[in-house]
């Protein structure tokens, strides 16, 4: 009764001559069955309806085209109908959201009893063999062909019913399709550039707060300079005005020419066109594991990270006012004061880049670095034999100190007084 009461609310001018139901403005298509036909009949006052349905008789034999089931003298069955291609891709084509399986259109109709005949011409609709393999090789094969017309392989998600015909049993109930029964669009994979994308605005996010530089700000003029990432200059490594310790920026990886700019934003705002609002401050907390930031800052700038935590311990020990209060972990200082940094990561990055200016100017050595950054002069005998027994400690055991075992890429040379050359410039370039 429950499927009658559903006929009372179809639009009776969309039942045509044949007993099919179509309404394409919602999606929904279905064969009467011939108590659904005759309730429609009744219920609407339509007598006539449908005239081109045959009234079936018991003395009528099927037709051998149908292959009902001939076990039982009254048993049901399901069938699946696949309307032709033809009409499939002319629904397709106008943008219809019809109930489908792999692209092409299943009615669940209730098959006459075996002595019953039907006029469905095989030009009309083609019946699906009862068994569920044979359908579903069927349906896979229809919608590879549709797959073949350029205009159906590019029309986008529309709401499908299910990837794979829903399979009905011989014998089971009937079954109408439910209007509005649509599955969630499945996301789609990212592609390698998206997930790219994705991994770039997150990183550039990420510095914004360690730098406590504003990203809705910045960001938008970083697209615009290097025309969204892609123009040659950004492509080799440089952006146009972006400095950092007195010199034209040479990045090696992508990492780090984004931190050069975020880095040149804060410090030198007016040198690409930023004004006051480029500054922020945000709760963001950098957090404890200081070996683990300077083991990932070290790889991004390709230095020593044995040699960054040796200093650090030398200089601040980890728990100084300095590095406490002003997240300077290594004494930096700027225009002869101490270096206050927004956050710990700031801090170390500073550090990385010091290490890695000695480095393009040729100094390579602990004890280089000290007559320069810890002069004996200022207090600092023992800077140097103290960072070098750190130094050659961390190196011993930096799988307990960093988490892991150095890399092919990781750099241990400060100790043995060569630098790395590059190649194509002569000049000496971190590694």
């Amino acid at each position: 009764m429950e499927e009658l009461e559903k006929i009372k609310h179809l639009d009776v001018t969309k039942i045509n001559d044949r007993g099919y139901y179509f309404d394409m403005d919602n999606g929904n298509m279905f064969m009467l069955n011939d108590e659904q036909l005759q309730f429609a009949r009744e219920f609407f006052g339509r007598p006539d309806l449908a005239p081109k349905r045959i009234q079936h008789t018991n003395t009528q034999k099927p037709k051998k085209k149908m292959k009902l089931d001939r076990e039982g003298s009254n048993r049901n069955a399901n069938r699946s109908i696949v309307l032709p291609n033809l009409l499939v891709r002319a629904l397709l084509v106008a943008g219809v959201v019809v109930y489908v399986g792999v692209g092409f259109v299943q009615m669940n109709i209730q098959a006459a009893p075996k002595d019953m005949g039907d006029d469905i011409s095989s030009s009309e609709v083609t019946i699906a063999d009862s068994n569920q393999s044979s359908q579903q090789e069927i349906a896979i094969d229809e919608w590879e062909k549709l797959l073949e017309i350029p205009s159906i392989r590019n029309l986008p998600w529309l709401g499908v019913k299910s990837i794979v015909p829903e399979q009905h049993p011989i014998g089971s109930p009937y079954r109408n399709i439910e209007i509005g029964e649509t599955i969630e669009k499945p996301e789609k994979e990212k592609t390698d550039d998206s997930k790219k994308e994705d991994y770039r605005t997150t990183f550039i996010r990420h510095m914004c707060d360690v730098f406590q530089v504003n990203f809705d700000v910045l960001y938008p003029q970083l697209v615009a300079c290097t025309d969204n990432f892609t123009n040659s200059e950004y492509l080799n490594g440089r952006i146009a005005n972006v400095t950092c310790k007195g010199r034209d920026v040479q990045a090696d990886n992508e990492e780090a020419l984004l931190i050069y700019f975020i880095r040149c934003a804060k410090q030198q705002p007016e040198k690409l066109g930023f004004d006051d609002t480029i500054h922020i401050k945000n709760e963001y907390d950098s957090g404890t594991d200081y070996a683990a930031m300077i083991s990932y800052y070290s790889s991004i700038f390709k230095t020593d990270r044995c040699l960054a935590y040796a200093i650090t311990q030398t200089e601040t020990g980890w728990g100084s006012e300095l590095f406490m209060n002003a997240n300077n972990p290594a004494g930096l200082r700027a225009d002869g004061n101490w270096w206050h940094f927004d956050t710990k990561e700031e801090g170390f990055i500073e550090l990385v880049l010091e290490l890695q200016k000695y480095a393009l100017k040729g100094v390579t050595t602990i004890e280089g670095i000290g007559s320069s950054h810890a002069p004996v002069s200022d207090g600092n005998a023992g800077w140097v034999s103290t960072v070098t027994s750190i130094y050659d400690s961390v190196s011993a055991q930096q799988e307990e100190v960093f988490g892991d075992s150095p890399s092919e890429d990781t750099i241990t040379y400060w100790d043995t007084g060569e630098a790395y050359v590059s190649a194509d410039t002569n000049t000496p370039r971190v590694r």
